[in-house]
């Protein structure tokens, strides 16, 4: 899928297939139940496979979450190891590769984005300027404040906060939201993330008027991304108002599952005009 949308739409610029992807020319990506083969629909898959069109792929971009899954590295360090064990070496042997740490937790790995130059780049999510891992525990375990990247130590947070607000424009917004289902998250081995979306942008507003940078806001959320990728920035605004109000702390998923909707304060400063 990944391939696909690179190939025959303008819209996205990088993309990454972690697992299950592999160099099957006569499979069209996003197509994997078409029962025919090649030589009974060719042009079903030529027009579908991204192979076919490969020509449109022409700035190579890696986008990554930065941290090693070894067991005997401590969970809470394993994206200080990712950057000195893979990260620096990688950069030092494809230089001009364009790299983006998505959803950085570290003061390790703000430090490592000023220094690396303009080939790198990292998104931070709301939550984790919001939060610190003592959330997780606060007076018993605290599912839906688990996420992965895992929340990290109060000067990490901090250190994420000054560099959202600095406006280096390597730094840009990635929600990472997660919408797991109350009972998934809830459960012996529940699942990691943190589900922002209805409330993001608000959340955002918030941590840029509590550093009194909202000034910042705009470049932090609607330009310095597509700087980076090279794209065209939207040309299309929303509009945030100053105001009081209470979301919704769970939205249906059907049925009577539902999913938890992250808002630490229980009410929002900040409200999206939609």
């Amino acid at each position: 899928m990944v391939a696909n949308l690179l190939s025959h739409c303008d819209l996205f610029a990088a993309g990454i297939a972690r697992s299950g992807a592999y160099n099957r020319t006569l499979t069209p990506f996003g197509f994997q139940s078409e029962e025919r083969s090649y030589w009974e629909a060719p042009e079903v898959y030529y027009t579908m496979s991204p192979f076919m069109h490969a020509d449109k792929m022409k700035t190579p971009l890696l986008l990554i979450h930065g941290e090693v899954t070894d067991g005997d590295i401590d969970i809470f360090d394993r994206e200080k190891v990712f950057i000195d064990r893979v990260l620096i070496p990688l950069q030092s042997d494809l230089p001009e590769l364009k790299i983006v740490l998505e959803h950085i937790t570290t003061s390790d790995a703000v430090q490592f984005i000023r220094e690396a130059g303009d080939t790198i780049g990292a998104t931070i999510t709301v939550h984790h300027l919001m939060i610190n891992r003592n959330a997780m525990f606060d007076g018993g375990i605290r599912p839906h404040m688990y996420c992965l990247p895992i929340a990290k130590r109060e000067r990490h947070r901090l250190a994420l906060r000054a560099a959202a607000v600095s406006g280096d424009p390597h730094f840009f917004l990635g929600t990472d939201s997660a919408p797991h289902l109350t009972q998934d998250k809830e459960s012996a081995c529940g699942c990691a993330g943190i589900f922002t979306a209805p409330v993001a942008l608000e959340l955002y507003a918030q941590v840029f008027d509590e550093e009194q940078a909202l000034d910042k806001l705009e470049g932090f959320a609607s330009l310095h991304g597509p700087l980076f990728y090279s794209r065209p920035a939207n040309i299309e605004t929303v509009t945030l108002t100053r105001s009081t109000w209470q979301p919704p702390s769970k939205l249906s998923a059907g049925g009577n599952d539902c999913v938890e909707v992250f808002c630490p304060e229980g009410s929002l400063r900040w409200r999206y005009e939609r």
